[in-house]
């Protein structure tokens, strides 16, 4: 890491995973719980990452999900419908939920040596639901892989630092308020994944 990182996420942006990563998790202490994974959405300025949305896309039963051609053109259609609507935002990573802690795993390396590989700034967020929970803890942590160039599964990682931006976004924050609200009212699930 030569130069100094930063991500700056939204606070809607940061809702909204976590509000994704609880429509899967249960309640119970044995139960179920699903992973999920999503795209964040955003521009880059200078060594800054600015997160100001995601895109849920899938759950899984589990992390050993493989980020195949179906996920990858996902994120080129999502690409496509930024530069469509003239914005400057594009997918800079992705996400997960994890349900042991927050650990860039073999299988986050493997997901994300195809990011990587095409743009070097990709990053991964990885986010416990549990760890959430806890007051002492933030529950998240950001990702990338050393080096700019050639990885493979012996590619060291780092944690990025990060902040969450609380107010440049309230009509966005509320807005989402009030999709949650309509959504709860009309028995739908809080947030919609990619093609719900």
């Amino acid at each position: 890491m030569a130069e100094e990182e930063l991500i700056k996420i939204s606070a809607s942006a940061m809702m909204n995973i976590v509000l994704h990563a609880f429509r899967f998790w249960s309640n119970e202490p044995t139960g179920k719980h699903e992973i999920v994974y999503g795209a964040l959405v955003g521009y880059i300025e200078g060594n800054t990452r600015h997160i100001k949305k995601i895109v849920p896309i899938l759950h899984y039963k589990n992390n050993d999900y493989e980020m195949g051609d179906e996920f990858m053109k996902i994120i080129g259609t999502i690409n496509k419908s930024e530069l469509e609507a003239g914005s400057m935002n594009e997918v800079l990573g992705w996400y997960r939920s994890s349900k042991r802690g927050i650990k860039f795993e073999a299988r986050d390396i493997k997901n994300h040596i195809q990011f990587q590989d095409f743009n070097s700034k990709f990053i991964a967020l990885i986010l416990s639901p549990e760890l959430y929970l806890d007051p002492d803890e933030y529950g998240f942590s950001v990702f990338r892989l050393q080096g700019e160039q050639y990885y493979n599964m012996m590619t060291d990682y780092y944690r990025i630092p990060w902040e969450i931006q609380t107010v440049e976004d309230i009509s966005g924050i509320i807005s989402n308020f009030k999709i949650y609200i309509e959504n709860y009212f009309l028995d739908q699930p809080l947030i919609s994944e990619y093609q719900e």
